[in-house]
């Protein structure tokens, strides 16, 4: 469901994009992996209707930001798009792909530039630091996500097969400077929100569903987004439930071992964003 009144499909698209533009790189990413962090300057973009003529309606969450970025990048004049969703296929084989090969125009180089968007949770309960970053379902985490970009993504650049495909649009990978963009929004136990909801990354907290049905829930109102709006602020909201109609969806999330977000509006007209995990 559109979480706008009249169902405004170029509106919704409008506040995807700005809570695209808006979400931060995560903070600690260099102590993760020694890829420089991508810095581009997100406030001198604007939306306009040309991105809606080039993004499908259904264009799942990932995807979909990949489009973003790509109009960012076009809206941009230090930077020119060279190549983008390169697939690495050698004997039929698909070897992997390449997000970004761009051009800085400021520095005169050539970067590739991998992009993520991501969701975790803190489960004190794991052992380890960066350890306890896992997804909504648990079928995810931040470390495991760093392992692969380590070990997969940065590497595939120089795959031989990348080489010649490359080498196919006059770029030589051998000048390439690799780069990351790590979008990403934190979620922390509830009882640790108040004192963390100020730091950078932190955008809501989680709870089980048992926390959930306590008196103080009760009385205020809530909307599900889809998934490609996960990245949207509650303050965008214009369709609420009451707890009980936002229960019964939830319920059925849940029974699918699926940890919804929901958005909260309470009675002051304050706004929270928070899963209710499965697990």
């Amino acid at each position: 469901m559109n979480f706008l009144r009249n169902n405004d499909k170029l509106k919704r698209l409008e506040i995807q994009f700005n809570c695209f533009l808006q979400t931060n790189n995560l903070s600690f990413l260099s102590e993760l992996i020694d890829i420089q962090s991508f810095n581009f300057d997100f406030n001198s973009i604007y939306f306009s209707t040309e991105l809606e003529e080039s993004i499908r309606k259904n264009l799942r969450l990932g995807n979909r930001l990949e489009y973003f970025f790509a109009y960012c990048l076009l809206q941009s004049k230090d930077y020119d798009i060279l190549a983008k969703n390169i697939q690495v296929v050698k004997d039929k084989i698909t070897v992997g792909e390449l997000d970004f090969i761009i051009h800085d125009n400021l520095n005169n180089d050539i970067l590739h530039v991998e992009i993520a968007n991501k969701f975790y949770l803190l489960d004190a309960n794991i052992e380890g630091n960066y350890e306890q970053w896992i997804g909504p379902n648990r079928n995810d985490c931040l470390l495991k996500k760093i392992e692969k970009l380590k070990t997969k993504q940065f590497p595939l650049l120089h795959h031989n097969r990348t080489t010649e495909i490359l080498s196919n649009l006059e770029i030589d990978n051998k000048g390439i400077n690799q780069q990351l963009l790590f979008k990403t929004q934190l979620f922390v136990p509830l009882e640790n929100y108040s004192e963390r909801k100020e730091e950078r990354n932190i955008e809501g907290f989680y709870i089980a569903k048992l926390r959930f049905l306590k008196e103080d829930f009760k009385k205020n109102d809530y909307f599900i987004p889809e998934k490609q709006d996960w990245q949207v602020a509650p303050r965008y909201g214009e369709h609420w439930f009451s707890f009980n109609d936002a229960l019964a969806s939830i319920d059925m999330f849940l029974a699918e071992k699926k940890s919804p977000l929901v958005w909260l509006k309470n009675e002051k007209g304050n706004f929270e964003k928070f899963f209710i995990i499965w697990w």
